[in-house]
């Protein structure tokens, strides 16, 4: 054996089922993330180990040949050093570092496809971070056409507008309102086949209103990223996606302007 399994991988299946405890337990949006990021950590690195420990098992069962030091009886001389057979235990070791070396990728570009989500940016536009917790904003309504199905989110600043009668009341949102939008690609649920459900995440739109910054957009700025499921990360939309995505944060600012007299906003707060 080139290991003795630890109990670190003996724990991976418990550490998991702990995260997801604690992700179904936690109130905080953040919280909540990083809990179902590290579950899917821990699961990850059960799987490899899984591997390693069958790849394992597959290279010990193979035939041992001669030591290396022995003499090639045929020849009765020497071999030079150079072509030396390689031993089992050589080879294992390579195929384990090698093994090693692939666990530790998987599990390095697992965890830059998470740290993506916040540092990426629409090129002249709203960055990804700038909405920060929004998995966890209040449900303002739901939407769905003939392609996708979609919840629309607002942080607590655009609720207390809401609350407040805008835009119903002719009054502008303020300054610091936000709102999420997340689309799903529809489904059937499994359990019960009438209803209709998210299925493969297809992006997230983000608008803010910023009366200064977006002074040419009616005050309003919009961004969209486009999610790959396979894998698990996003990309800020581009001008070949709908809505279009330039260099800027005007991708909404064409299709809203026939809500103008709503301050440029299609939803209306859904009674509860």
């Amino acid at each position: 054996m080139l290991r003795q399994t630890s109990p670190n991988v003996l724990q991976c299946p418990n550490a998991a089922a702990e995260a997801r405890s604690n992700y179904e337990c936690a109130a905080d949006p953040d919280a909540r993330l990083a809990y179902l990021q590290l579950e899917r950590c821990w699961r990850r690195l059960a799987d490899c180990y899984a591997f390693m420990d069958q790849l394992e098992a597959f290279m010990n069962s193979a035939p041992k040949s001669r030591d290396e030091g022995e003499v090639s009886k045929a020849s009765n001389q020497e071999k030079p050093m150079l072509e030396k057979p390689s031993s089992p235990s050589h080879r294992l070791r390579a195929v384990s570092a090698a093994a090693f070396g692939l666990v530790l990728t998987a599990l390095g570009g697992m965890a830059l496809a998470q740290q993506d989500k916040y540092t990426l940016k629409v090129p002249g536009g709203l960055a990804f971070s700038e909405f920060r917790g929004y998995e966890g904003w209040q449900v303002v309504s739901t939407s769905q056409n003939d392609r996708l199905v979609a919840v629309i989110l607002a942080n607590p600043v655009m609720i207390d507008a809401y609350l407040a009668g805008i835009p119903g009341n002719g009054k502008p949102f303020p300054d610091g309102a936000k709102m999420a939008k997340i689309h799903w690609k529809p489904k059937k649920n499994q359990y019960f086949p009438d209803t209709t459900v998210p299925g493969t995440q297809h992006d997230v739109d983000f608008m803010a209103k910023d009366s200064k910054r977006f002074a040419d957009s009616g005050g309003w700025g919009w961004a969209v990223f486009t999610y790959d499921a396979a894998s698990d990360t996003f990309r800020p939309g581009t001008l070949a996606d709908e809505p279009p995505q330039a260099n800027d944060a005007k991708c909404g600012f064409a299709c809203h302007t026939t809500v103008q007299t709503r301050d440029y906003v299609f939803t209306e707060y859904g009674k509860r």
